[in-house]
């Protein structure tokens, strides 16, 4: 629900405040997101906390996006070094968000090893020894295959 705002309140932005003034929809843009990655990080809307961990990392890439670009636009300067500060911010962000990652969210994706196959063959198939259990089988239905002549009753 918050994401959907979001989307709406930044296309409303761009469509009116964006053709007046640029400055001005730079900073209402950051200040959107912002609270955005404020409220992703805070209330952690999803189930799998290393997927809000990424949202939240993804969406601060994009504030660094739009603070370099925010930079760009009032000082009427584009080029080289704009382009390598983000690249360099979004280096550090890349970094950071794996170091935190591995140290406070363990993958819950892998499940232990379980036994090989071969074991699990053997087990189910008793494979060259017969079990308590299996010779208790034979036994009764060996009992249970039996028919005496006699319990049987012509018609």
């Amino acid at each position: 629900m918050v994401k959907t705002i979001t989307q709406i309140v930044l296309i409303v932005l761009n469509k009116t405040v964006k053709r007046a003034e640029a400055a001005t929809h730079s900073f209402l843009f950051l200040l959107v997101l912002l609270l955005y990655v404020i409220f992703i990080f805070r209330d952690k809307p999803y189930n799998y906390p290393r997927f809000s961990w990424w949202h939240g990392m993804s969406i601060v890439g994009v504030i660094w996006l739009s603070s370099i670009s925010t930079m760009s636009i009032l000082l009427n300067n584009s080029g080289f070094p704009w382009i390598s500060l983000v690249v360099a911010g979004w280096t550090i962000i890349l970094i950071i968000g794996f170091y935190v990652q591995k140290k406070k969210y363990p993958s819950l994706l892998y499940k232990k090893k379980g036994k090989d196959t071969g074991t699990l063959f053997k087990f189910a198939f008793q494979v060259g020894r017969k079990s308590k259990v299996s010779a208790h089988v034979l036994n009764n239905m060996e009992k249970w295959t039996k028919v005496e002549p006699s319990s049987i009753k012509d018609s």
